[in-house]
């Protein structure tokens, strides 16, 4: 169904994951990073979600977990600490690195599931594990960037990254970050991914 909507497989994975866990709101819907603005504007209004049952019984008392839950902030998080998270081994803590570096830093949780072999059900049994602090994120200055970096990131390819220097050769310098969108090869889409990572 979600398919039919014009989502990826595995796009489609990640809401579906999601909406097993409860989903009791909109503002819970448009938490979901996958989901583009655009399809969630669209289905926010024909959204309906069940209604939450009070209960009146007493809720037994809950026996405290004396063990320390490991809470791990991806983008200071060394490969060591990274392991520490079941469900995390040396593998996929070089890959939340790797492509940690190539982003500049993570903005969200979710961009996790942009990792090769990195699926809905993985992410889920991890997200609880990790936080992010976006303060420290590099930024990608497009009025002094050479294509040779800007191209390197997960967001843009050569071609996109051609044409924003181009533009800027021709404009002098980007008086606006979303000038770039003058670019034909500049989505929305795209725009909104990579414009977190954009200064002038």
């Amino acid at each position: 169904d979600w398919q039919s909507l014009g989502l990826s497989k595995k796009q489609s994975d990640v809401v579906v994951s999601f909406s097993k866990r409860g989903l009791k709101s909109n503002e819970d819907l448009k938490k979901i990073y996958v989901l583009p603005n655009e399809l969630f504007n669209l289905i926010k209004d024909s959204a309906i979600y069940p209604i939450e049952k009070i209960s009146t019984k007493k809720k037994p008392d809950v026996v405290e977990n004396k063990l320390e839950k490991v809470i791990v902030e991806l983008n200071n998080a060394s490969n060591d600490e990274l392991i520490k998270i079941k469900g995390i081994g040396p593998y996929f803590s070089d890959k939340i690195i790797d492509y940690r570096d190539r982003l500049g830093g993570y903005i969200y949780k979710e961009q996790l599931l942009e990792i090769w072999k990195m699926d809905a059900e993985k992410y889920l049994r991890i997200e609880p594990f990790i936080t992010v602090n976006n303060k420290s994120i590099r930024f990608l200055k497009i009025n002094q960037i050479e294509i040779d970096d800007l191209k390197k990131h997960p967001y843009l390819d050569w071609n996109q990254a051609n044409s924003i220097i181009k533009m800027r050769n021709q404009k002098g310098a980007y008086q606006k970050i979303d000038e770039i969108k003058e670019s034909v090869l500049i989505t929305e889409e795209c725009f909104e991914k990579i414009k977190p990572y954009l200064s002038l």
